[in-house]
């Protein structure tokens, strides 16, 4: 057993501790006065980090200050990917916590910035990633992390790290899908031309998805998913096996055709299609980015897009309906589920009882989705038919809304919901 006030070099001691599987805690290598500066950058610091995170508490304001001094050498000054990643699992889901976050940030800050060489693109890539998590985390952390997607962003004769480009591509949609920020599509569209080019054709097909879900017209709303529908098309071709982008290419051109009135054989094609493309994502995620856990898609992705190919089966059966203006509404719905669903983070936080756990982000990147193509007339059968398979407990209740709302359109000789007091709002999600 190692003595509990261990008195040798503190490396030499932590692999001792680790090694007879022992905790590693201050008192055991001798407390927070003995870590010299030099354990920073050791390999064995991601144990030190743990120990200062449970023992922070305890601490005095002069040790709270050797700690955050020791954290920020170790994340600037960092030169093993691995130590840098198990450091930043340590710390970052308590940072806000700690009261350490500015410190924290300009390390990672300064960490994702330096890239000349590929080790350094590799380190960049880990401290991207981590900032992008303490963004979600702490507010103020944001605009370092766009600070960072601005120089991305800027056009420069010098090629991102091939260690690099994948996760700046990663993230640059991710700030997209969360604060829908220009900077971050900007980033994109540059690294179009990398080669991270097929993750940035994806993050890009997505942010313009967004913007034609947020479209207040049909006209609009078409022209923007076969924006959408260029890049996925992009993606497909330059990566390898890529379904999630396969779903969205073969949904959109379903929704493409089957407003203009294609017949069921060439509808059918993108059902099949679909089909196969939700089979690969299913069976292991072929081809999907390796990410961190906190922002691969979950299971509710895969719910969500089981639900969206069911609804194109649905609709080509109803394609000679009388009501099929219906059914491109209903499964834009559904194609927005599946993108919130694949794009709601769960980033790891630490609570006061000294354990970390992870919350998700559902309704910060929810896309404003209200089938804007459909007619005043047509809204309250819209609406009707919604209500008839829905089983939300809001369902009548919105009805009810829409029926009141067109009433009073009807009066005023308006058209549109845009006129509707702002205290007269839907009850529930009802933005989606």
């Amino acid at each position: 057993m190692v003595s509990p006030q261990g008195s040798g070099d503190p490396i030499s001691t932590i692999a001792e501790l680790v090694s007879t599987n022992q905790p590693v805690t201050l008192a055991a290598i001798g407390g927070i006065d003995a870590i010299p500066r030099s354990m920073a950058t050791s390999p064995m610091f991601p144990y030190v980090a743990n120990a200062l995170v449970t023992e922070w508490i305890s601490f005095s304001s002069s040790q709270r200050e050797v700690a955050s001094e020791l954290i920020e050498v170790a994340i600037k000054n960092a030169d093993s990917g691995l130590a840098l990643n198990d450091t930043c699992q340590a710390i970052v889901p308590a940072v806000a916590d700690l009261g350490i976050e500015f410190r924290v940030k300009e390390a990672l800050r300064i960490k994702a910035v330096v890239r000349k060489t590929s080790a350094q693109g590799a380190l960049a890539a880990i401290a991207i990633r981590w900032l992008t998590h303490l963004a979600a985390i702490a507010p103020t952390v944001r605009p370092a992390l766009l600070d960072v997607l601005s120089g991305i962003a800027l056009d420069s004769k010098d090629p991102e790290p091939t260690e690099f480009a994948p996760t700046a591509a990663q993230i640059a949609g991710i700030a997209h899908d969360f604060w829908r920020d220009q900077i971050a599509a900007d980033c994109l569209v540059r690294l179009t031309n990398s080669n991270a080019d097929s993750d940035s054709w994806f993050g890009l097909g997505q942010a313009r998805l967004v913007h034609a879900f947020e479209a207040d017209s049909s006209e609009t709303l078409i022209a923007g998913l076969m924006d959408a529908l260029e890049c996925f098309d992009n993606a497909t071709i330059v990566g390898e096996d890529r379904p999630d982008a396969m779903l969205y290419v073969h949904i959109i051109r379903f929704v493409r055709e089957f407003v203009n009135r294609a017949p069921t054989e060439m509808l059918e094609k993108h059902v099949q299609e679909a089909e196969f493309a939700l089979r690969q994502y299913i069976l292991g995620s072929t081809g999907l980015p390796d990410q961190p856990m906190w922002y691969r898609p979950t299971f509710a992705a895969e719910n969500a897009w089981i639900i969206a190919v069911n609804r194109i089966h649905h609709a080509n059966k109803r394609a000679t309906c009388n009501n099929a203006w219906y059914e491109p509404a209903i499964l834009i719905g559904a194609l927005s589920e599946a993108y919130v669903a694949a794009n709601t983070l769960s980033p790891l936080r630490y609570d006061s009882s000294g354990t970390v756990s992870s919350e998700a982000f559902v309704d910060l990147m929810t896309p404003r989705l209200t089938a804007p193509f459909l007619e005043d007339l047509e809204k309250l059968e819209f609406v009707r038919e919604w209500v008839a398979e829905s089983d939300s407990p809001n369902a009548e209740a919105f009805e009810a809304f829409v029926r009141l709302a067109i009433q009073d359109q009807s009066r005023r000789g308006s058209s549109g919901l845009e006129e509707v007091p702002p205290n007269q709002r839907p009850p529930g999600h009802t933005r989606r």
